[in-house]
Order: structure tokens, then C-alpha cells, then sequence
């Protein structure tokens, strides 16, 4: 689990409402309360991000231009340092937390201390974990140097995982239609593990088996909570990071709701086109937090821009459409009371912002940018 000593995609598919939020419901013994709603049904989008942001930071990648990052399929910012998983090549690039490069991984291979895949990854205070599916099993690194430690069997098909206080896991399933999944799966969707990956216990059944529409992130963690969402679900359910008990549920509610009965027949071609056509709002994926602050992103229309929940005073802040100052690019991470995100998008792109009033990044972080590298964005959030 991240402590802060201060303040794609995935290609599987998740999803199907597990709960219905306006319930306290038992289910495979873990009371399921709800603990507020958010109402995005018609959202007053007059506060905007700008007003709450303190700053924008531009944390320079260095070699990222020599090493370059091709993707962002995950992001993990934590005391150690920042690892950022780019699924298409393979690799884990590592770095220091002022943005020096610590080590990449790119072990492809079968032998013990190499993998076939990286699926997610977990880090800890002295190790990183990363997890590959195709080779079954989990291999541990050093988290300051990157070298091999021991490896794992992975108990099921894993989308996500994160660390608990106690040393032991949290893993999501990463449902698959068609796949046959490891036999310790027991059709849910959660699995708490100890420090070597045996399952424990498990929650959270699927309804209708497998789920149809995918979520770009199932897990997300800041301090002592973990958030675990599913397209559909219209919410997202609090997790304590100390043992992987349920705190309890927020409804996110939007006008044109997600509705799962309506595709429950359906393949996932066939869904996925449907959910087009009606139109319907929901969390593209799993919310983060950073401190009072909870960032969602719900699907309207063509978009999901990102939005940010003040959980003490219950408003929604939005980004402005005259100036992009202080604008939020959906973050990748949160830590701390920050959101970050890895800008790799090039000088033309940076222009277009810049146009519109964004932050103008320091002269190494522009240079780096504009030579194909990248930054790290850090978002720091005001504080009452």
C-alpha cells in the first residue's frame, strides 16, 4: 500500500453491477453499506479544477528521451519512486521521485527471473511485483535496482493488484470470455492473499458470469484506501488497505444510468455497440484519490473528461472551456495529495495547450517534451 510521508485499457473485460448502491446488502460475508451519493444526474459544472489546484508541476523524465515510454498502461507514484508500466513493449521504467532513471525492466523470456508478459504490477516499500498471466506467476524485483528476487505462482488471472499494510495482496480478477481461469478462482471478483500469494478469501460474486464492456483501471489506492469499480456499476466501493476489509460503497448517479440487464444476453460486440447507442453515462474507470479529493471520469457523449469530488463540502469542480490553466489532463495516478499523469505527448500538442492558456512547463521539462520524451504532471491539490 502507498504511504505518503506528506501530504488504456486493459484488454480484459470488467464489469456487471455487484451491488445495488441504495442497499446495505451481506454478500459472501462483508456488509456492503453505502456511504453517499454523488450526483452527477445535472451537474452544476460553474466550479471549476483551476479553483482548487494549488500548482502544476513538470517533473522531468530523464532518459526518457533515449529509453522512450510508448505507453501509460499504468502508473504507480509512491515513496520509493515512480513506475510506470508501458504494456506494449514490455517493460517497467523506474524512476527516482526528483525523475532519475533508477532501472527499466525488459526481461521477456522464460526463465525464472523473466516473464512472457506484464499485466499490472504492485510496488512496496523494498520490492516491485509484476505480474504475468501468459507465464502464470508473479515475479518480485527490487524496487530501488530492479533485481530479481523470487517469483510466484499466480493464484488466479490477474487485472489488478495492490499491497496491504499487513503484507499481504489484494488482486482483482481480470475476467476473460472464452478463457478458462486458474482453478483457484472462484467465480468473484476479489481475492485477498498473504505475503506469498495464497488465497485467503475471496468477494464480490459476477453476475451473468463474465462482464462485456472493459475498464481502463480496476484498482486504485492512496494512503489507507483502496477503490475497486466496474463498468456498470455506477459507483465505486472503499477498501481499507490495512486487510482488504469493505469500508462501503458511493453511488455515482448520472442521468442515462448504466444498465446491465439490458445487455445481459447480449456478446460483447453486440453489447458494446448498444451501450453507444443509448447513450448512457458511467465511470470509464475506477476513481482515484488524492486527500478530500476523488477523481472520476464519466463517460457523455464522446467524452469522459475528468471531474474532481470534494468529499467534505460534496461539489463537483470541472475543467474550465475558456483558459486551460490549472486544466486537468485525466490523471494516472494519485499519491499524497496530488494527482499525476505521464505527459508523453509530444511539442505539437503541448503548443495546441499552450495556446489556451496551460501551465508553460520549465525550459528542461519543454525540451524533453519536444524531443519525444517525458514528464511527469504532478497536480497538487489545495488544502483546507
Amino acid at each position: 500500500m502507498k504511504k505518503s510521508s506528506a501530504i488504456t485499457l486493459v484488454t480484459g473485460i470488467v464489469s456487471v453491477v455487484f451491488v445495488s448502491c441504495n442497499n446495505t446488502k451481506k454478500g459472501n460475508g462483508t456488509d456492503l453499506t453505502t456511504l453517499y451519493e454523488i450526483d452527477y444526474s445535472h451537474p452544476d459544472q460553474a466550479n471549476t479544477i483551476s479553483t482548487i489546484v494549488d500548482s502544476v508541476e513538470f517533473i522531468p523524465l530523464h532518459g526518457s528521451i533515449e529509453n522512450p515510454i510508448s505507453g501509460i498502461d499504468e502508473l504507480q507514484v509512491t515513496d520509493q519512486g515512480i513506475y510506470i508500466l508501458d504494456r506494449r513493449r514490455n517493460k517497467l521504467h523506474a524512476y527516482s521521485k526528483d525523475g532519475n532513471q533508477l532501472f527499466t525492466l525488459h526481461s521477456m523470456g522464460h526463465a525464472q527471473q523473466e516473464y512472457l508478459e506484464i499485466a499490472c504490477i504492485a510496488v512496496t516499500d523494498s520490492s516491485v511485483f509484476i505480474v504475468d498471466n501468459f507465464g502464470k506467476k508473479i515475479n518480485e524485483y527490487g524496487s530501488d535496482n530492479g533485481m530479481f528476487k523470487r517469483s510466484y505462482n499466480a493464484p488466479i488471472v490477474i487485472g489488478a493488484i495492490r499491497p496491504l499494510d499487513n503484507g499481504g495482496f489484494i488482486l482483482a480478477e481480470l475476467p476473460m470470455e472464452g478463457v478458462n481461469q486458474i482453478e483457484n478462482s472462484d467465480g468473484n471478483r476479489l481475492y485477498i492473499a498473504d505475503s506469498s500469494f495464497r488465497i485467503k478469501h475471496s468477494i464480490y460474486p459476477y453476475d451473468n458470469h463474465r462482464d462485456k464492456i472493459g475498464m481502463g483501471r480496476f484498482l486504485s489506492d492512496n494512503d489507507s484506501v483502496i477503490i475497486y469499480s466496474s463498468t456498470g456499476y455506477n459507483g465505486f466501493s472503499k477498501i481499507s488497505a490495512k486487510d482488504g476489509n469493505f469500508i462501503g460503497n458511493v453511488s455515482v448517479n448520472t442521468a442515462r444510468p448504466f444498465n446491465n440487464i439490458e445487455i445481459a444476453e447480449m456478446d460483447k460486440s453486440k453489447a458494446r455497440d448498444y451501450v453507444v447507442e443509448k447513450r448512457w453515462q458511467f465511470l470509464t474507470t475506477t476513481p482515484m484519490m488524492a486527500g478530500k479529493y476523488i477523481c472520476l471520469s464519466v463517460k457523455d457523449e464522446d467524452t469522459a473528461e475528468p471531474c474532481i469530488y470534494d468529499e467534505k463540502s460534496g461539489k463537483l469542480y470541472f475543467n474550465d472551456n475558456i483558459s486551460m490553466h490549472n486544466n486537468m489532463i485525466a490523471p494516472d495516478d494519485a499519491y499524497g495529495n496530488s494527482f499525476y499523469i505521464v505527459y508523453n505527448f509530444g511539442g505539437e500538442f503541448l503548443d495546441g495547450q499552450l495556446d489556451m492558456g496551460f501551465n508553460r512547463p520549465p525550459l528542461v521539462a519543454d525540451s524533453i517534451i519536444r524531443n519525444d520524451g517525458a514528464v511527469l504532471l504532478r497536480y497538487r491539490m489545495k488544502i483546507d
